[in-house]
């Protein structure tokens, strides 16, 4: 038990210490800690489809190959499009607090925030990651994927694009939607693994970037509006079974057995 020890640390916030900030800054706190927390969940399902893909023992079926495949590429799009939310979100926050003036440790945050989400955009993977959230993502684009169905690069005519069934709810894949959508890389200069390269290493990159904004907003709105507030910590000791090894916890490919009737 004493290797599943963590201590962790508490801050609170009431009611009217939210209320009594300026309505910008509270909106974008409250919104802010919510993304993260999606990002962290997303995160840790993510780091388990990888396990999946790359421990010792390789997936001898090609059809685990493919599922185990698009696992990560549906987790990986979804985190990439939460990561493009927040970027987002922060430069419209940072264009309307410029536009009312800020000094001190916000001004500072909102400079740091501007040059990273400036970066992250520039680099590679944002494009694709932008286009997943646009056009598969958060949003079905229809016509979109009838494009890419009627002229992508799906292969010869004679190619085959699977569905794998099973009578228990979430061991089927439709593998066929994952082979369309990467039609997409197709259109990019560099080789479609290269690109898909790339996408992985943004994702991850971009999570940890946006993480280190939501730190340092959270340390800059402390020390301009409740600079006496201070964390408290307390150690805690979770069952075996809620403690996973970044390492070595795997997301499941199938499910055995039936679901438990309510």
């Amino acid at each position: 038990m004493a290797n599943n020890q963590f201590d962790l640390a508490k801050i609170d916030f009431t009611t009217r210490e939210l209320r009594g900030l300026p309505p910008a800054h509270a909106a974008y706190f409250v919104i802010s800690c919510l993304a993260i927390n999606e990002i962290a969940v997303i995160q840790k399902v993510l780091l388990m489809a990888l396990n999946t893909r790359t421990l010792t023992q390789p997936l001898s079926e090609s059809a685990l190959q493919e599922i185990a495949y698009a696992q990560t590429a549906i987790i990986e799009r979804n985190l990439g499009s939460k990561v493009i939310e927040y970027i987002k979100m922060t430069d419209k926050h940072n264009k309307l607090c410029r536009k009312k003036g800020e000094n001190g440790a916000l001004r500072s945050f909102l400079d740091e925030a501007k040059t990273t989400t400036s970066r992250l955009k520039g680099e590679p993977g944002y494009e694709l990651a932008l286009w997943y959230r646009n056009k598969v993502t958060s949003h079905y684009d229809v016509a979109e994927i009838n494009s890419l169905i009627q002229s992508g690069d799906l292969g010869s005519d004679s190619d085959a694009h699977p569905i794998y069934l099973h009578k228990l709810n979430g061991n089927s894949f439709y593998i066929i939607g994952e082979q369309v959508v990467l039609a997409k890389l197709s259109e990019y200069g560099a080789p479609p693994l290269e690109r898909i390269r790339s996408y992985e290493d943004w994702v991850l990159s971009a999570c940890e970037a946006v993480v280190k904004l939501h730190q340092a907003f959270c340390i800059a709105l402390t020390k301009t509006y409740f600079p006496t507030k201070q964390a408290r910590t307390f150690p805690i000791a979770p069952a075996p079974h809620l403690v996973g090894g970044v390492r070595d916890v795997c997301l499941p490919i199938l499910w055995k057995g039936e679901p438990e009737s309510s």
